[in-house]
């Protein structure tokens, strides 16, 4: 097994060596109008498994599991279950509107406890800092593959977690119903950023003055629907902290960010919607970052890194996007063949020049790469699922343009032992410069 992934290590270093030489609350009203319809609801798909399952036996004692990174817990009392249940936590693609980072499926579906189990989440690193945690909330993907939202039994903004109790399993996420959209953006010097308010639910104002989501009497969720502006009579005014222009309309749920000549002391900037609410001063947030030129951004194992970057053409029809190695022993690489639209990763081709993903964490302690081992006992290395998308190929001063997404992303220790895999996905943007 392991001189499999030692070809592909070796192929990598070479590869690497080349290229571095190359170049809730209910409204005060509860007969309000517009409750959630049928029609309102979104219809999702399942989101595909982007890491490995962690699974426990537990039985009528009860017990807990908790993903590796902390950031998921189950909690199941005692007299829950009546027999011995292996119980699971597995990483999936985040299809909610609303959803943020990893969504998560819990098993066994559809398991009916007879006690409520209660399933934690941490937030921090999740969510913008300054978020408004009260459209903070949780939600369930039902049989009819609609997401449910339920809300929180408790939200700790303390310790940066939130609760919810339930009675059965299913795919789980944190969510926002109400948010600035995108809540975070890497934009070049000059360029500008769209923003827009959206809710994904129903809203009111509650008798306490505050924008809360239409319950409808009697359900147990609100069905998530599509992306819709926020109403003018809650917006009441925008904002920029930061270097800039913001332009906006009153009233308007859009505003457009326009970025200075050269990148903030203050980086990111943030873009800011007070609510009209007579509750308190509520506000939404996006945080927009600007730098010069030539970056590549991208999140693996929950981590998000922002690196500078270079593109290059290593032969007639073969490119690479790649933050060359630096002090801290940190590097990626990112490689396609062919021009704009999407290149699928390939273990070999092209004479060597194939399509591939690889990482190098700061340290170099292991590597991430665009393959992985379906079952560590077999031989049988496969590539990843995803690929890259190229946007724009730009003209010489133009730039390289694209997204990559990688599923899963085999993490191997450096003597090529798989430890683990991850979703991983990025985008970049690079001066062409050279070809």
């Amino acid at each position: 097994m392991q001189s499999r992934v030692f070809d592909m290590l070796k192929y990598i270093i070479l590869f690497t060596t080349y290229l571095l030489t190359a170049c809730t609350k209910t409204p005060a009203d509860p007969n309000t109008p517009n409750f959630p319809t049928v029609e309102d609801s979104l219809v999702t798909t399942k989101g595909a498994t982007t890491g490995d399952k962690i699974s426990k036996v537990i039985g009528p004692a009860g017990g807990t599991l908790s993903t590796t990174d902390g950031l998921v817990n189950i909690n199941i009392p005692a007299g829950a279950l009546t027999a011995a249940t292996e119980v699971s936590i597995t990483p999936i693609q985040n299809t909610n509107p609303g959803g943020l980072g990893t969504a998560y499926r819990l098993l066994p579906h559809g398991e009916v406890f007879k006690q409520p189990v209660t399933v934690s989440f941490k937030y921090e690193n999740i969510v913008n800092a300054g978020t408004y945690t009260k459209a903070l909330g949780v939600a369930y993907q039902d049989d009819r593959n609609i997401w449910q939202y339920v809300g929180a039994s408790q939200i700790n903004t303390t310790n940066k977690t939130i609760q919810v109790q339930t009675t059965h399993f299913s795919d789980w996420t944190l969510m926002l119903w109400m948010y600035l959209t995108p809540q975070q953006k890497t934009i070049g010097v000059k360029e500008q950023a769209a923003i827009k308010a959206v809710r994904v639910l129903p809203v009111a104002i509650d008798a306490s003055g505050l924008l809360v989501p239409l319950v409808p009497p009697g359900k147990p969720g609100i069905p998530v629907g599509k992306q819709k502006p926020l109403e003018s009579k809650y917006i009441k005014k925008w904002d920029l902290n930061g270097a800039g222009v913001l332009e906006s309309a009153p009233g308007s749920s859009n505003a457009t960010y326009l970025a200075p000549n050269n990148p903030p002391n203050q980086n990111p900037v943030t873009v800011s919607l007070q609510l009209n609410v007579t509750s308190a001063q509520v506000f939404l947030l996006s945080h927009i970052t600007v730098l010069n030129e030539n970056y590549i951004e991208f999140t693996v194992n929950g981590s998000k890194r922002l690196l500078e970057c270079h593109v290059g053409k290593l032969k007639e029809g073969h490119y690479a996007v790649a933050h060359i190695v630096d002090e801290t022993g940190e590097q990626i690489n990112l490689h396609w063949n062919g021009g704009v639209g999407t290149h699928a990763y390939q273990l070999k081709g092209n004479g060597g020049f194939n399509t591939m993903f690889e990482y190098f964490p700061a340290g170099r302690s292991s590597v991430y790469g665009s393959f992985y081992l379906e079952n560590p006992k077999d031989n049988e290395v496969k590539a990843s699922g995803g690929g890259v998308t190229v946007t724009d190929m730009g003209e010489v001063s133009g730039y390289v343009e694209g997204t990559f997404t990688v599923a899963p992303s085999g993490q191997f220790n450096m003597v090529g032992q798989q430890i683990g895999t991850s979703g991983v996905t990025g985008k970049f943007k690079v001066k062409r410069t050279l070809f």
